[in-house]
């Protein structure tokens, strides 16, 4: 589970092994195996752990970001490089907690790994679209920059929200120009 679990990070950037994620998701599945709740639970946190902890060092980056540039007007302040490293500490178990409640709806699924594989995939979409809408200033953190960039100017007068609207308008002209073309 744990070596499945560092596999799905390392599917993503900045690594991109795009092949690891399946494997990794099927890994778990195969954890999974004839197991009861209670140790699916745990499976799952361990699964978790991986994951979270390879995928989510960015949150302290971010709210040492959002706090150092939106909150206390200095971008290298120790202070927020500080409680950013806390919220990352505080972050990662409890994050890995929603891993375990995915593991115990996996075996609650047809026994057949690829069955379970799939439902881990889905599980994994679930989490990451839940993100932004409990952690809305991540992504404006991500925009954040010692030096205002256009992005950074843009989010600070219209908004996350606003950002988001024309991030996803945007993707549909592209689009849209793409399927004329």
């Amino acid at each position: 589970a744990f070596a499945g679990g560092v596999m799905i990070p390392l599917s993503m950037e900045p690594w991109g092994l795009t092949l690891l994620m399946p494997l990794g998701f099927a890994l778990l599945a195969r954890a999974l195996k004839d197991s009861s709740i209670r140790h699916a639970l745990w499976i799952g946190w361990i699964f978790g752990l991986a994951v979270e902890g390879l995928g989510l060092p960015w949150i302290g980056t971010a709210v040492s970001r959002f706090l150092g540039i939106f909150v206390l007007g200095d971008p290298g302040s120790g202070i927020a490089t500080a409680i950013g490293a806390g919220v990352f500490l505080l972050r990662w178990p409890l994050a890995s907690l929603g891993w375990g409640l995915c593991a115990a709806s996996i075996v609650l699924a047809p026994n057949r790994a690829w069955l379970r594989a799939i439902w881990a995939g889905v599980c994994f979409m679930v989490m990451e679209a839940y993100w932004p809408r409990i952690f809305r200033w991540t992504m404006g953190a991500a925009y954040a920059t010692e030096d205002p960039s256009g992005s950074w100017l843009l989010l600070q007068w219209f908004g996350v929200e606003e950002m988001l609207l024309l991030a996803v308008a945007s993707g549909f002209l592209a689009a849209s120009c793409w399927d004329r073309s």
